[in-house]
């Protein structure tokens, strides 16, 4: 069992494309919630982590440029946040073209 687990606290898997933005809420690896939003704001979160308090780490993945500037109020609320955009160097080669 994983301290998340143990303590009850969720997660946020956030997917920010470039006309929308999708969104999971997890708990024990089930998805307890989905959203699609166009342009995630201040008062959505407000009212997400008001619904869902134990969310405590986040994922956020993104295509767009600014895509982490539409979420910049998610990292105050939370303990664990990790970003991933086109910039980060994994070991895996995307061949993906749009």
């Amino acid at each position: 069992m994983r301290f998340n687990e143990k303590m009850g606290l969720m997660n946020l898997a956030i997917d920010i494309g470039n006309s929308m933005t999708k969104m999971a809420v997890l708990k024990d690896y089930q998805i307890v919630d989905t959203f699609r939003v166009e342009s995630p704001d201040d008062t959505f979160f407000e009212q997400l982590f008001k619904k869902y308090p134990k969310i405590d780490s986040v994922i956020a993945v993104s295509t767009r440029a600014d895509g982490d500037a539409c979420i910049e109020g998610v990292k105050k609320r939370v303990n664990r946040y990790f970003w991933f955009d086109n910039n980060i160097k994994i070991p895996i080669k995307n061949l993906y073209q749009t």
